[in-house]
């Protein structure tokens, strides 16, 4: 089974974190195996960071696990938008 989580958890020690990826949700220490970072919008994306997350970046149509970028422990860094509750995946129906 493949595991992943994110974490702002910088105090932990993630060094016997082996059977599972780590994504780095803050930039309070040297954890993990990637940075997942939150930006404004897709243009605060640094050109050379990484990539957009697929499910953020199509609406949900591609669904975590059918992409393995969080799971892949030598992936790139990943960015998404910050949830504004105004568009996207898990949008209050109106």
């Amino acid at each position: 089974m493949n595991v992943y989580t994110y974490s702002a958890s910088s105090w932990l020690d993630w060094t016997d974190a082996t059977h599972f990826t780590v994504n780095q949700s803050n930039a309070k220490g040297d954890f993990g195996d990637r940075n997942y970072n939150v930006v404004a919008d897709p243009e605060n994306m640094p050109d050379d960071a990484g990539l957009w997350c697929p499910f953020d970046q199509t609406d949900g149509n591609i669904k975590c696990g059918d992409c393995r970028v969080c799971l892949e422990p030598d992936g790139p860094d990943v960015y998404i938008e910050l949830e504004t509750k105004t568009s996207g995946p898990g949008t209050p129906e109106e």
